[in-house]
């Protein structure tokens, strides 16, 4: 429960910034979505039901902070979350190249999702070819700095997995026979 409680604090912090400062005309179409990569994380190193909670948990938040349709974000997470699910079942997705081109693709599914969504709901569509540099520049900007985030992130949940075995040992070490 500590690690979901650790995980959740830092997407919330990462959609704290991404809605604030990531958001600046300086900054506009240059970051990816950053919780993708939490995202393909939470499906390969957390538990079912854990990363099930982290994910809609996280896109629930994105949702209330990006001002944009309400479960458009929590849409996103669901099907990167079920597209890497389906994907680590067929393939080993441990190694960094495989990694960068699932960061990569998710990163463009996300986008082709936002001009569905957008062209569905009747609202003006973005167009494709007029973001088509931004995007594929997110898209190859999420593939070379995604698996790092992701190799941050396990290494996280190493020592979070290192201190619960220690702090419950100790527990153990003081219980009374």
């Amino acid at each position: 429960m500590k690690a979901f409680l650790v995980y959740l604090a830092i997407g919330i912090g990462v959609i704290v910034v991404q809605t604030t400062v990531l958001t600046l005309p300086r900054f506009e179409g240059v970051f990816y979505d950053l919780l993708i990569p939490m995202a393909v994380f939470a499906r390969l190193n957390l538990t079912g039901a854990r990363a099930w909670a982290l994910i809609l948990a996280t896109g629930f938040v994105m949702d209330l902070f990006s001002g944009g349709p309400f479960g458009l974000y929590m849409t996103v997470y669901f099907w990167i979350f079920v597209g890497v699910r389906g994907v680590s079942k067929l393939c080993d997705v441990q190694g960094a190249l495989f990694r960068s081109l699932l960061v990569g693709v998710c990163v463009l599914a996300e986008h082709v999702v936002f001009c569905v969504f957008f062209t569905v709901s009747g609202d003006s569509a973005p167009a494709l070819l007029c973001h088509l540099g931004s995007v594929l520049w997110q898209v190859v900007f999420g593939g070379v700095s995604g698996p790092a985030l992701i190799r941050g992130l396990e290494m996280l949940n190493r020592r979070i997995k290192a201190a619960w075995e220690v702090g419950s040992s100790n527990e153990q070490d003081l219980a009374i026979p």
